[in-house]
């Protein structure tokens, strides 16, 4: 699995948004408009997605422990199968998001809307919505 750096994350927001397979640890994508892009089998362990765009991202099977996704716009993304573990999502819009057989061990659900989403054979220990 490749590394990417800086200069190659910026060409492919620029192209095909397709960031599937790849080592995107630690990646900083404050702010970014990631709408429809990929980023299947992807590891994002502790990246940065504070107030991006991710409507109808595709996170299938991908490693997002850690990551902060404060203030991110999730609206129907595909998180199937993937390690939403620990993850700072606090203001964060799950609206119609696909978490079936997620790992979602250690996030706090608290205060983000979780209308239409879906969390059948999710994995986690304690799960808190209110």
């Amino acid at each position: 699995m490749n590394k990417l750096n800086e200069a190659q994350i910026k060409e492919i927001l620029e192209t095909t948004k397709e960031f599937s397979d790849y080592d995107l640890s630690n990646a900083n994508f404050e702010d970014a408009n990631l709408e429809n892009s990929f980023f299947l089998y992807s590891i994002l362990q502790g990246a940065n997605f504070k107030g991006a765009n991710l409507q109808n991202a595709n996170f299938i099977s991908a490693d997002l422990e850690g990551a902060n996704l404060q203030n991110a716009n999730l609206k129907y993304s595909n998180l199937k199968f993937s390690d939403f573990i620990d993850v700072i999502i606090t203001g964060a819009d799950l609206k119609g998001t696909n978490f079936k057989c997620a790992n979602i061990k250690g996030t706090d659900f608290k205060g983000v809307n979780l209308e239409l989403t879906n969390l059948e054979g999710s994995i986690n220990k304690t799960l808190q919505i209110k």
